[in-house]
């Protein structure tokens, strides 16, 4: 008993003296190889605080940690406002983070035109504005359609399903949104990356593990 004690506190000791860097990898291992999002938060949070470390506010996204994905979000648009993926996430994780409040008042989040030099996230963007300030399920549905059909790429696939289910999500349409999250993890280029995860290879898309693990936690 005493040896487990023993042990027990050397682990607790390495974790609190591991360093940024180490952190880092350990948060990285933890949130695409374990799919444990909110051990991976805990790891980002030992890390000095940066306008830079958007894995952070994916982590805390996925463990349900709403306030910290806002606050991720909103430093790292300080300093990189053209990035339009920081953006939607910044509107998803607020919505979340105040359910009875209707989407359209964090659109403020989402600039009325991106400067993101990917075309996907460009779009996306545009639709979520677009999604939002109409009211008529008709159009909203016709905006979805076209939106899904302009992407041919397999990895354009993989991000305009995953940012359609993260703005279902948004609207609180869960049930839907997963559809969403799913058809983007059945995408070749996904397919691709969680080959490599499963045989602990880094060197997929961490955006990925980020709808992997939005499956799994739910």
């Amino acid at each position: 008993m005493f040896l487990l004690v023993l042990l027990l506190a050397v682990v607790v000791s390495e974790i609190h003296s591991l360093s940024p860097g180490a952190a880092y990898r350990e948060a990285y291992n933890e949130f695409v190889f374990n799919k444990a999002p909110s051990r991976s938060l805990s790891l980002y949070d030992k890390i000095p605080r940066s306008p830079y470390l958007w894995q952070r506010g994916l982590a805390a996204y996925c463990a349900g940690d709403y306030a910290a994905a806002v606050d991720q979000f909103r430093y790292d648009k300080e300093v990189n406002g053209n990035d339009g993926e920081e953006s939607l996430w910044l509107f998803a994780s607020a919505c979340k983070l105040s359910p009875s409040a209707k989407p359209q008042a964090f659109l403020s989040s989402i600039p009325i035109t991106s400067y993101d030099p990917r075309r996907v996230i460009r779009d996306s963007v545009g639709l979520y504005r677009a999604y939002f300030e109409n009211d008529s399920g008709s159009e909203r549905e016709k905006l979805l359609s076209s939106f899904l059909a302009s992407f041919t790429s397999p990895k354009d696939i993989f991000y305009a399903d995953m940012y359609l289910g993260l703005l279902l999500s948004s609207a609180g349409s869960s049930l839907v949104s997963h559809s969403y999250f799913n058809s983007a993890l059945a995408t070749p280029y996904a397919k691709l990356s969680l080959d490599k995860f499963h045989a602990r290879n880094p060197q997929g898309d961490f955006m990925v593990s980020v709808v992997d693990n939005l499956v799994q936690q739910t």
